[in-house]
C-alpha cells in the first residue's frame, strides 16, 4: 500500500480529455477589451483624427489661409518687378503679371523729395483701390512702407454692387420700398470683399527710388467655406462607413486566428495531445502555429514515455509484491511451511523492491 501510494505521488496521471481541469487551477485572466474591439477603436481614432484635421483646414483656417496664399503671391509679383527694374520690358513684365495674378499694379517714380510720377499701370481689376491715387496717399504708403522695412501690407473691405434693379424704388408703395432697402443690404452683404495692398519702395543700382503698389481682391470665402462644409458632411459619412467595413474586415483577419490558436490551447492543456493548431492569415501566426503544433508533439511523446514507464514499474513491481503475498498467505495457512527459507524469499523480494523504488525516486 506505501509502495503504491508512492507511485502514485511520483507519476500522476493527467485527467481525462472529457475532464477539464479544477476551476481553481485555472487562471483568471483580467476582464479587458478583445483585440476585435482594440482594433475597431484605432481605425475609428485614426478616422476621427482625419476628419478633425480636415474640419478645422477646410472651414476654421480657410480664410486665414487662402489671405497667406495671396500675401505670399503678391510678395512674389513685386519681388519679381523689383529684380527687374532695369530692364526694358518692365512695363511689358507688369501687364504680364497683373494678367496672369489677377492683380492691379502701378510703379511710380520718386524724386527723393514729394513728387510721384507713374511709370506703368496694369488695372485688371475694376474699381481698383490703388487706381487714381492722389499724391498725399501715395506719399503716405511710402512712409508706411518705409517705416515698415521697406514693405507694408494694408486689408480693407470692399463693397460693391454690380448690378441691382432699382426700377421699384420710386414707388409710392412703402412695403415695396422697404424690400428694395432690405434687397439693397443684402447685396452689399454678400459682395463685400476684402482689398488687399502691397506696398515696397526700394532703390535701383543707380540710387533711383520707386514705390510699388499691388492691388489684389481676396474674395469672399462664405460661400466657399458652406460647400466644402457640405463636402465635409459627406465625407465625414463616407468614411466612417468604409472605416466600419475596414475595422470588421481587419478584426477578421487578425483577431480569429488568435482566438482559433487560443481554443486549441484550452484542449491542449485539458490533455488533447491530438489537437492541431491552424493559424492562417499572417507570418507571425503561421509560426506560432507551427511552434504550438511541435510543442503538442513532444509533450504526446512525452506523456507516451511516461505512460510506458509507469506500465514496465508496474510489471516490475508487481512480481515482488506477489511473490511477498504468495509466500506470506502459506506461512499464515500451512503449518511447518514457517521457515527460514521462505521467510528468506519474503526478504529478499522486500530487498529488489526497495531497490526499486530507489531507482525511480
Amino acid at each position: 500500500m506505501i509502495i503504491s501510494m508512492q507511485i502514485n505521488s511520483i507519476f500522476k496521471k493527467q485527467p481525462p480529455k472529457n475532464e477539464s481541469p479544477n476551476e481553481s487551477e485555472q487562471p483568471k485572466a483580467k476582464t479587458k477589451f478583445s483585440l476585435m474591439i482594440w482594433l475597431s477603436i484605432c481605425f475609428f481614432g485614426l478616422s476621427a483624427i482625419i476628419l478633425i484635421m480636415m474640419w478645422i483646414f477646410q472651414t476654421v483656417l480657410f480664410g486665414s489661409f487662402y489671405k497667406a496664399i495671396k500675401t505670399k503671391n503678391l510678395t512674389t509679383c513685386a519681388k519679381n518687378i523689383e529684380t527687374n527694374i532695369g530692364d526694358a520690358e518692365i512695363k511689358s513684365l507688369i501687364d504680364i503679371i497683373g494678367g496672369q495674378n489677377d492683380m492691379c499694379v502701378s510703379l511710380f517714380s520718386y524724386d527723393g523729395i514729394s513728387s510721384f510720377n507713374e511709370i506703368h499701370s496694369a488695372f485688371v481689376v475694376p474699381s481698383s483701390s490703388i487706381e487714381s491715387l492722389s499724391q498725399e496717399e501715395l506719399r503716405s504708403y511710402s512712409l508706411d512702407a518705409t517705416k515698415n522695412n521697406g514693405t507694408v501690407i494694408t486689408i480693407s473691405e470692399n463693397t460693391s454692387l454690380n448690378s441691382f434693379n432699382f426700377e421699384n424704388t420710386d414707388s409710392e408703395n412703402s412695403d415695396e420700398k422697404e424690400n428694395n432697402l432690405v434687397g439693397i443690404d443684402s447685396v452689399f452683404e454678400k459682395n463685400k470683399t476684402e482689398s488687399m495692398i502691397y506696398a515696397t519702395m526700394f532703390s535701383d543700382k543707380a540710387g533711383n527710388e520707386y514705390l510699388l503698389l499691388l492691388n489684389a481682391i481676396v474674395s469672399p470665402t462664405e460661400s466657399t467655406v458652406q460647400t466644402l462644409k457640405y463636402q465635409m458632411k459627406i465625407i465625414t459619412f463616407t468614411l466612417l462607413v468604409i472605416s466600419i467595413i475596414i475595422s470588421t474586415i481587419f478584426s477578421q483577419l487578425i483577431a480569429k486566428p488568435i482566438e482559433n490558436i487560443n481554443n486549441s490551447a484550452k484542449e491542449l492543456a485539458e490533455g488533447n495531445y491530438d489537437v492541431v493548431f491552424k493559424g492562417k492569415g499572417y507570418k507571425e501566426v503561421e509560426q506560432l502555429s507551427e511552434t504550438l503544433n511541435y510543442a503538442t508533439s513532444e509533450l504526446s511523446q512525452v506523456d507516451q514515455m511516461r505512460k510506458d514507464l509507469i506500465a514496465n514499474v508496474s510489471h516490475d513491481l508487481r512480481t515482488p509484491l506477489t511473490l511477498i503475498t504468495g509466500y506470506g498467505e502459506v506461512m499464515r495457512d500451512i503449518p511447518g511451511e514457517n521457515t527460514s527459507e521462505n521467510i528468506q524469499i519474503i526478504i529478499d523480494e522486500a530487498t529488489r523492491l526497495s531497490s526499486l523504488v530507489s531507482d525511480l525516486i
